[in-house]
């Protein structure tokens, strides 16, 4: 359980969802036309999360130093287009403290699999990305599940840290 109760909601919503999508597409079987639908979805709604808890653990951290800074914080991390990745949340980060951000990198690196969540996490953004402008190449349903499992440890960290 994270210490952000919005991120961990969203995050604990959509691990629910994709078990349901799970069975949905094990009872289709994984070449039906509406697999690949299910498996687009799932995408969406794996980087969308993503993206709205690493948003939603940074800005309500800034946002308890004080209210004048809720709008600055709505407009700059909340509504900013920033896919969710590795990167963007360092970046994100440095925006408002080094120190932060440093700690968050170290955090991210005590995972034991640190290099495969990085890679995974850059891989789902780049994937929806790639479906979003069209592109047709989806990898199995498991495969972006185990990319969204694998993200999920690096927002974890980023919770840990913004406490």
């Amino acid at each position: 359980m994270m210490h952000n109760a919005n991120a961990d909601r969203m995050v604990t919503d959509c691990n629910s969802e994709m078990t349901r999508i799970e069975h949905l597409i094990e009872g289709f079987g994984s070449t039906n036309a509406v697999s690949g639908f299910l498996t687009r979805y799932a995408l969406m709604k794996m980087s969308s999360t993503l993206e709205c808890a690493y948003k939603a653990i940074i800005a309500d951290y800034y946002k308890a130093f004080s209210s004048e800074l809720e709008r600055f914080i709505d407009v700059h991390v909340t509504d900013a287009n920033m896919n969710a990745c590795y990167d963007n949340i360092s970046k994100m980060l440095r925006k408002f403290d080094d120190e932060k951000n440093n700690i968050f990198k170290e955090k991210a690196r005590e995972l034991s699999d640190y290099n495969r969540c990085c890679s995974s996490f850059s891989e789902l953004n780049t994937i929806r990305n790639n479906v979003v402008h069209g592109g047709t190449t989806l990898p199995s349903f498991l495969d972006l599940r185990s990319k969204f499992d694998d993200s999920i440890k690096i927002i974890e960290k980023l919770d840990e840290v913004m406490v």
